[in-house]
Parts: C-alpha cells; structure tokens; sequence
C-alpha cells in the first residue's frame, strides 16, 4: 500500500506514521530523547515510547501527544487544523471499521454463567405452572393455578 506523502491523503494509523517521520526529517531529525527532552522542559509529557510508536504505525497517538509532537518538530499553531483534520479521519474511519466488524460477529457459544443457569431454572418453572406472587415482596413462590383440593 503506498503511503500518504500529504495530510489531505492520510486514511490510516500508518499513513499518518508515514507523514509523522517525513515531518521530524524535515525538522532535523531529532531523536527520541531530544523529542522526550523538549517536551519535559516545556512540562508535557512526551515518552520516546510513545513516540516511537507513533512514527511505527503501531498505534494511533491520542491527540494531545500528536499536537506535542507537531510543537516539539516546529509545526505553527496555524498549521495544525490539517493535521487535526488528519488525525479526525483515521478516528472515524476506525470507528466505522468498529461498527462493521461488530455486525460481523458471531455470537459465541459458552457455558452459561451461575446466574444464566438460575435464569434458565426460574424460567424453566414458570413455564410450569409456578410464578412469583407480585403482591408478596418476599418473593414466595405460589402455583399459578388454584387447586381446589386445598393443596399449596
């Protein structure tokens, strides 16, 4: 897949890696630790993991560290609206993506938990014959249908 050399073309985690390592190129490519270094003078956090993470693709950095790392490369406050508009697409084409696999899955098949297995027993007994008596806030359990001999 190629990989977006501008902010209009960023989709993916990885395109926006790709736009994220031209960027600290064209800023001198300063290291991790210069990255982690400027931020900490500034009173931000900026952990050279993080950081590596976001030029690798491996995942996408949260806003806030983005906009740090923009600063920490020399980006000016007037041209981050793209870059915003960047990081915008890839969280709602990942959401999308979310929303689709979740209509995918199959449900799984497991053993019913504890209160599942009472459930199923308690509606096993009301298809019986036998109910909670809604008057009683002790929840006894009585037979839906009178029986004249007198039994309970």
């Amino acid at each position: 897949m190629a990989r977006a050399t501008h902010l209009y073309a960023v989709r993916t985690v990885a395109d926006l890696a790709a736009v994220l390592r031209q960027l600290r190129v064209h800023a001198g490519n300063p290291s991790l630790r210069a990255i982690e270094q400027w931020a900490k003078d500034r009173g931000r956090a900026l952990p050279r993991t993080t950081v590596a993470d976001m030029l690798s693709g491996r995942r996408l950095p949260r806003l806030p560290l983005l906009l740090d790392f923009l600063s920490a490369c020399g980006v000016p406050d007037d041209q981050r609206n793209d870059w915003m508009d960047a990081w915008s697409r890839i969280v709602e084409s990942d959401g999308e993506a979310a929303r689709k696999q979740s209509t995918e899955v199959q449900p799984i098949r497991r053993e019913p938990a504890g209160w599942e297995r009472d459930a199923a027993a308690f509606l096993q007994m009301i298809r019986n014959g036998w109910a909670l008596d809604a008057a009683d806030r002790r929840t006894n359990v009585v037979e839906v249908n009178d029986r004249s001999d007198g039994d309970p």
